[in-house]
């Protein structure tokens, strides 16, 4: 989902919910509050507010606030049928985070480095014409990636944790708007729960270096030429072979089919 796309859904649900009371809102609108608002009951009377919170960054996932009275639930938006890049940040940075609440040992740290560059080292030294896919780096080493998966498998929930729920005011449901403009919403803890039983190392999500420069594979701009560093041209968002991305495919079939 792009930015102006996501903008567009916050909108929508905001221009819904503002200002208004439970019955002033269309119907998709005031069950939607009634799903945030288990005690929605005593906010008949009330002015519902939605809002948008100033500030960026990767700790903070609410993407609206919705308050009514003394109170107020965060949500995080998603909506269309491509899939979403949810979380993108260095790789020494989602390292660190790891290390602090689930210390890495050696082995694991440079299996972590290992399947990041995919060109035969850890630090990214490698020559450009040794860089692989991952599909084809995983068979090459078979048993490490085994080992790889299965430390992953050890903190899907701290993979939750920094890619959906964030530290600052975390969001407690995750609302999906549809193409036709329709309003679905599910709780943290279940989405959580949906995470950390599916059987997949990463849970709900894809786990990617978002690989710029890799022999040219999504360099982004014909004119690119590889080189050590290789960020992308275009778009104006630059990737950069450090990055790494979670990507999560099919958000309303994950959680509403």
């Amino acid at each position: 989902m792009g930015t102006n796309k996501g903008s567009d859904y916050e909108k929508l649900i905001k221009s819904s919910i503002d200002q208004k009371t439970l019955n002033q809102m269309d119907n998709q609108s005031s069950d939607l509050i009634k799903k945030l608002f288990p005690q929605y009951e005593q906010l008949k009377g009330e002015i519902f507010y939605c809002f948008k919170e100033e500030g960026r960054g990767i700790e903070r996932k609410t993407d609206l606030i919705i308050k009514a009275g003394d109170q107020l639930v965060n949500i995080s938006v998603k909506g269309g049928n491509s899939g979403h890049s949810i979380h993108q940040e260095k790789l020494t940075d989602f390292i660190s985070f790891i290390d602090e609440i689930a210390p890495l040992n050696s082995f694991n740290r440079n299996l972590i480095l290992k399947f990041h560059w995919c060109d035969g080292t850890l630090d990214n030294t490698g020559e450009i014409s040794e860089r692989k896919g991952i599909a084809k780096y995983k068979k090459l080493f078979s048993k490490e990636y085994e080992d790889y998966c299965k430390y992953f498998s050890s903190v899907k929930d701290y993979i939750f944790e920094r890619v959906v729920l964030g530290k600052m005011s975390p969001p407690s449901f995750l609302v999906y708007v549809t193409d036709t403009n329709s309003f679905h919403a599910r709780s943290m803890e279940e989405v959580n729960k949906l995470h950390l039983d599916k059987k997949s190392p990463w849970g709900l999500f894809s786990f990617q270096n978002c690989w710029p420069c890799l022999q040219g594979q999504d360099h982004g701009h014909e004119s690119h030429i590889c080189g050590s560093s290789c960020p992308k041209i275009k778009p104006k968002s630059k990737k950069h072979r450090l990055d790494i991305q979670f990507k999560w495919g099919k958000v309303y079939r994950d959680l509403f089919e």
